[in-house]
């Protein structure tokens, strides 16, 4: 799923962490996460850590993107 799709299910208030290869890409809310970060992200995994949503992302070009879509 779209990270940006993911994320419109939660309230903006939501505390949140990104990764991209183990590595935070932002610690912040998720009403404050830049759209830069949004692009191409296909969520990976998810869980919930003392109140913070953490979130571990793959980046996808475009068509991939839609072909995943489409399955």
């Amino acid at each position: 799923m779209r990270l940006h799709s993911f994320l419109e299910l939660f309230d903006e208030n939501t505390k949140v962490k990104v990764y991209q290869d183990n590595n935070i890409l932002i610690e912040s809310y998720i009403g404050d996460i830049p759209q830069k970060i949004l692009n191409f992200r296909y969520v990976k995994n998810c869980m919930i850590d003392n109140s913070v949503l953490i979130i571990f992302t793959i980046v996808k070009s475009q068509e991939e993107m839609d072909l995943i879509e489409e399955k």
